[in-house]
């Protein structure tokens, strides 16, 4: 008897132990949802006004010291697309007088890239030399001519331009454009 009260025993144990065991075999499935945020944006950086005032410039002038774009002009690409994408800058018309008569070209406005960096990685930038502005679309940046590529497809690009006036004979006067940057896929 008491061998058998020990064997029902022992099995008791064993049937615990074998459903302990199946216990912490079952499982169940949770399903995750993750959606990524489509980026695609150009911006002032933040350091950046959106106006330069070049002051009084007279003919024949040609020292940009005082220049107040001189730091540069911060503007910020960001794309996670992992498209191809490029930007551009132009004016949008001739500088235009404050009495709306005179004009003088765009062209007297020069830009340069003091400097580019894309995902924290500085760029050699190929425009090392002061271009003049257009009403034209004028590329600036093409991740697909970049020798630079991302893994991800993510872009994070900075760069800075320097503008500089070339001297007018024109009328006296204040005159005005716009600049525009422009990022496209």
């Amino acid at each position: 008897m008491k061998r058998f009260f020990l064997t029902g025993l022992f099995l008791g144990i064993a049937l615990l132990s074998f459903n302990s065991v199946y216990a912490a075999n079952k499982s169940g499935t949770l399903k995750l949802q993750l959606t990524i945020k489509n980026i695609f944006n150009l911006s002032l950086d933040s350091k950046s006004s959106s106006t330069i005032d070049f002051g009084l410039i007279a003919p024949g002038m040609g020292n940009w010291g005082d220049n107040p774009s001189k730091e540069g002009l911060g503007i910020i690409c960001q794309t996670n697309s992992g498209e191809d994408w490029n930007m551009n800058i132009q004016a949008t018309s001739d500088f235009i007088s404050d009495d709306l008569i005179s004009t003088m070209p765009c062209s007297l406005l020069q830009w340069m890239c003091v400097y580019a960096e894309v995902n924290g990685s500085k760029l050699d930038y190929p425009f090392s030399q002061f271009n003049p502005i257009s009403i034209q679309d004028s590329e600036i940046y093409s991740s697909l001519k970049s020798s630079y590529s991302s893994k991800n497809g993510s872009y994070n690009f900075k760069v800075k331009f320097m503008f500089g006036p070339v001297p007018p004979k024109t009328k006296p006067g204040n005159y005005t454009t716009n600049i525009v940057f422009t990022m496209t896929q």
